[in-house]
């Protein structure tokens, strides 16, 4: 629990960084990541060649904003279960020959094994990266900017701003099971009441929250709306950052260069 709070407190100081990333219009950092996330997905699986260069994106990114390349990889790790599982059944559904790399025999499942498994870690780090350079706030901003009813965006910045009140609550309570019961593990048996018990709490303290908050401004505003304005410098860039998605889409970069490379 304790390691939760941290990265979870770890992404929200990322965001707080001054660098020229972190000033970029959050507007048109989320335009850049859904067209990246669309180029992406929309790669075919057989087409593993064609994923490589996009690689440098958030490699880019990631080293103009210094953020760690392990917070990135952090946020990957709770997906990568599912990742795995949608990857490695095309292992045994997909045996088509393909080539032969010296006496090991490559089939169509094994290529659609490694885009899928690329196409996921792109795609979360590039969601992760976003977290780790916009505020939550900005965020939220540009959600309501573009439209996301109220109660939508009330429910998604109360999950956020208090899934840390969450993590201490579970994690007192799991101090108090150690201090009784002798051991850190929570016991099968005892699971449903520890579970029942963290939800009460949560409840009560949700009220509590909630209460509060109608006695400071009557209400449960969230969110300013105030979206700030782009620059034509942002504007030219962002556009420059999508075109060569688009192009890399457009064109296999990487085949062509392994073309020249062997010519």
């Amino acid at each position: 629990m304790n390691k939760s709070i941290a990265d979870f407190l770890r992404t929200g100081q990322l965001a707080e960084g001054k660098t020229a990333i972190h000033r970029f219009n959050p507007g048109l950092k989320m335009l850049i990541l859904i067209v990246y996330l669309v180029i992406v997905i929309s790669i075919p699986q057989s087409d593993f060649s064609r994923l490589a260069p996009f690689i440098l994106l958030p490699a880019l990114i990631s080293a103009a904003a210094d953020v760690p390349l392990q917070d990135l990889l952090r946020g990957v790790i709770p997906a990568l279960p599912l990742i795995l599982a949608a990857a490695l059944s095309n292992l045994f559904f997909l045996r088509t020959p393909l080539f032969n790399a010296g006496s090991f025999q490559v089939t169509d499942g094994m290529i659609a094994f490694l885009t899928i498994l690329l196409k996921s870690l792109l795609t979360v780090t590039a969601m992760s990266l976003l977290m780790a350079v916009t505020q939550f706030d900005q965020i939220l901003n540009v959600l309501g900017a573009i439209g996301t009813p109220d109660i939508l965006l009330r429910l998604i910045s109360l999950s956020y701003r208090y899934l840390i009140v969450f993590f201490e609550e579970a994690a007192a309570m799991q101090r108090a099971y150690q201090l009784r019961s002798g051991h850190g593990n929570i016991s099968i048996r005892h699971a449903g009441s520890y579970i029942g018990q963290l939800l009460l709490r949560s409840f009560n303290r949700a009220e509590r929250v909630a209460f509060a908050m109608k006695c400071r401004d009557g209400g449960m505003t969230v969110q300013s709306r105030r979206l700030k304005r782009a620059s034509a410098r942002e504007i030219a860039i962002a556009l420059v950052v999508i075109g060569g998605n688009v192009f890399l889409r457009v064109v296999n970069v990487a085949e062509i260069f392994g073309n020249w490379v062997t010519a």
